[in-house]
């Protein structure tokens, strides 16, 4: 602190003294301010404060910044500790030290130094055995004084320096010229160029001077207060200024004039001084009388008080102070700790007393995460604290202000992370964040949307306004799933026509729907000829929807469904992906047809007429139906010109062609025109998949009982009636 020494903190002055940080001075390197212990309460305030509320008091003596020598108590209470600093000040001898604390005596007067100030005294006098006295100066009342310190006033007065470098001592004048009362005036000589003074024996009052001849005495009376009046003879008028009462007048009662030690009761330090008559005591310059709260029980409602308040300054960030007066606004961003600047307390009252000063306000430690606004009040006052007579306060408002956590704390997350968790954004994989006011948003990419965004925060200090349920980002967009082969799948197949004797039992539905069960169980592949099972896929979009991912394994595929009373059925086909999304199901139709064998050979010729009108499809699309080559000939299937598959169904068709004239040959009757004999048909099953074969699927084929013998045909057992002729016929067939 300044240019003192200080001793170790909490050292004792001595036994029994209160424990307090020693600081020791020289008058000149004293400081005027508590600067240096504001600015460490300050730093301790910062550093020490864990609760909300904030509160620190400090209190001492203005007589300090007066540096008198001595001893000086500032107590500071932060929380529940408090702190003491003792002042010790030393003595500077004024009359040999150079600079601003040379003494400012006139020439006329000497220097003497006394403990804590100096005096100016005048010289002594071989000639009269004293010391000569100062010149009558109606600003400092110094008439007839040989020392400063004897009319102006104790050191702790503002305006002691000013009424020392006024003091002057005269020189002798009264035997050269005399202009004292000639009865019972006294001449005095100064010792200076102002010449000398004339005063009134013991018992009379007046200036001492001589009256002029048109000028009558006065006569002195005294008062029932007590005061003297001094009235005119001629007119009667008052008159108390002594110095405007010339000669010397004995007063009509003796009265006892005013002391220093008349005023305040007695009690020091005081503000109160004798008026310049001597009647009673009056304020001291700079103070007023005022009716305020006494300090102690039994002390009068008025008291001379000196109405400039002590001041607080505020420190803005960069040193400066904030100019006085006006309060102090301070903006800092969101996540971070608020440190005060500090404060001073500039003090220009002369009131010795106690001083007062309070910090107080509800400023969060840590870190600040919520848009707020918070007051800290900073007071100073003098006299009691529930009627100051003085007081001075200022505020500083601290306003926590929005901060973009996405773009402030990824480069820094390690240390967000840490002082400041809550401000470190905590978006999911995937999950994009954006600043709001106050705080920050996840937000979910287009097939991320079933979740809130952010990871999972058991701590709800840590959750900011947007969170949820911290689900992150669930995938929220349905698979596509696409069918292989040919939708509807349709299957042909040959259909019996003659005597009822002769042709097997036509399948009922039932037993064609068990068969295309056992064929989706066996081999499925027969749904979509050069595809594998299930004969459909499956892509997921990715959550960010920058690609896709194969689900096809998660497909299933249902039962046929039939359709109406004919041979329809439709299967479903579902997919749903490991987030549950469950895409539209879709539907292969698939239908059975049975044909006759001449409507086989006009579906052949029918194909055979129609072999180059075939459609070109587009890519990746479905193709138009294809032009019918008859009326009657069923709709086929759409292929590319470029797709090898047309010539693998040209080679069936052919087969087909071939099979079914093959077959009505080796079924035909010795004697077509025979009664009760017609041509005899047989089920051709050739055509129909292998899978569709009776002895796999579990369904019962048509057939004819094999007690009978004979060849079988066709797969099926072929007997004649008993007693029937069997004609016979060769033949033989090459493929």
């Amino acid at each position: 602190v300044g240019e003192g020494s200080r001793d170790e903190p909490g050292a004792p002055a001595g036994h029994g003294a209160e424990e307090c940080r020693n600081l020791h001075f020289t008058q000149e390197s004293c400081p005027t301010r508590l600067s240096d212990i504001h600015r460490s309460l300050t730093e301790e305030v910062n550093r020490e404060r864990k609760d909300k509320e904030l509160k620190l008091e400090v209190e001492w003596k203005g007589d300090f910044k007066e540096r008198k020598p001595g001893e000086y108590i500032v107590r500071a209470k932060l929380g529940g500790s408090s702190r003491c600093y003792r002042y010790t000040i030393r003595d500077v001898d004024e009359c040999r030290v150079e600079g601003v604390w040379r003494q400012q005596c006139h020439s006329s007067t000497e220097c003497v130094n006394r403990n804590g100030s100096y005096a100016c005294q005048c010289p002594f006098i071989e000639s009269i055995g004293r010391r000569s006295t100062s010149l009558r100066s109606s600003k400092w009342q110094c008439e007839g004084k040989s020392r400063s310190d004897e009319c102006c006033g104790p050191d702790d007065d503002l305006t002691h320096s000013r009424c020392k470098s006024d003091f002057r001592c005269y020189e002798s004048e009264c035997k050269k010229m005399s202009s004292c009362d000639p009865l019972n005036g006294v001449c005095v000589d100064h010792f200076n160029e102002r010449g000398h003074s004339c005063s009134c024996r013991e018992g009379f009052v007046g200036n001492g001077r001589q009256c002029p001849q048109d000028k009558p005495t006065h006569a002195v009376l005294e008062n029932p207060d007590g005061s003297l009046s001094f009235l005119r003879s001629s007119d009667g008028t008052v008159e108390k200024d002594v110095s405007k009462i010339c000669g010397c007048t004995r007063p009509v009662k003796a009265t006892s004039r005013c002391k220093a030690t008349d005023c305040c009761g007695g009690k020091v330090p005081c503000n109160e001084q004798c008026a310049p008559d001597g009647n009673g005591c009056v304020c001291k310059q700079d103070f007023v009388n005022e009716t305020v709260a006494p300090l102690f029980k039994g002390e009068p409602a008025w008291r001379c008080v000196d109405k400039t308040p002590p001041r607080v300054r505020l420190f803005n960030s960069d040193g400066s102070l904030v100019p006085l007066g006006q309060d102090s606004v301070v903006k800092i961003s969101q996540c971070e700790t608020y440190e005060d600047y500090g404060y001073d307390v500039e003090d220009d009252n002369k009131d010795v007393g106690m001083r007062k000063f309070e910090m107080s306000g509800s400023v969060p430690p840590g870190c600040l995460t919520a848009l707020s606004t918070h007051n800290i009040s900073f007071k100073v006052w003098t006299g009691p604290d529930q009627a100051p007579w003085t007081f001075h306060q200022v505020q500083r408002v601290v306003q926590v202000v929005d901060v973009n956590e996405c773009e402030a704390f990824p480069s820094r997350a390690r240390s967000a992370d840490s002082s400041c968790p809550a401000c470190l954004p905590r978006c999911a994989e995937g999950a994009t964040c954006s600043n709001t006011e106050g705080s920050y948003a996840c937000a979910c990419p287009v097939c991320g949307k079933h979740g809130d965004g952010f990871n999972r925060l058991n701590d709800a200090a840590l959750r900011p306004s947007a969170y949820v349920n911290g689900t992150g980002c669930v995938d929220s967009c349905a698979p596509h799933l696409r069918l292989l082969g040919d939708n509807p799948k349709v299957f042909t197949f040959c259909k019996c026509e003659g005597p009822l004797d002769l042709c097997p039992a036509a399948a009922t539905v039932d037993e064609w729907e068990a068969r295309l069960e056992a064929m989706m169980n066996n081999s499925p592949d027969e749904l979509c000829p050069g595809h594998a099972f299930p004969c459909a896929t499956a892509k997921d979009l990715l959550i960010d929807g920058r690609g896709t991912r194969d689900v096809s394994s998660r497909i299933r595929v249902g039962r046929p469904l039939r359709l109406g009373t004919g041979l329809k059925w439709t299967i479903p086909y579902d997919v749903e992906d490991e987030a549950g999304n469950r895409a539209p199901t879709v539907y292969r139709q698939v239908a059975i047809q049975e044909r006759t064998l001449a409507e086989a050979a006009r579906d052949a010729e029918a194909a055979t007429s129609t072999r180059g009108e075939t459609c070109t499809c587009p890519a990746a699309q479905e193709c138009a139906p294809c032009p019918r080559g008859t009326a009657d000939a069923p709709e086929l299937p759409c292929v590319s010109t470029s797709d090898p598959t047309i010539l693998v169904l040209l080679i069936v068709l052919a087969t087909l062609l071939f099979l079914v004239y093959s077959c009505a040959w080796l079924l035909r009757d010795d004697d077509p025109r025979s009664p009760g004999h017609s041509r005899s048909q047989l089920q051709i099953d050739s055509l129909s998949p292998r899978r569709f074969d009776g002895a796999s699927s579990g369904a019962p084929a048509p057939h004819f009982s094999p007690q009978y013998g004979g060849p079988r045909v066709g797969g099926f057992d072929y007997s004649p009636p008993p007693g029937a002729q069997i004609p016979q016929r060769k033949a033989a067939f090459s493929m």
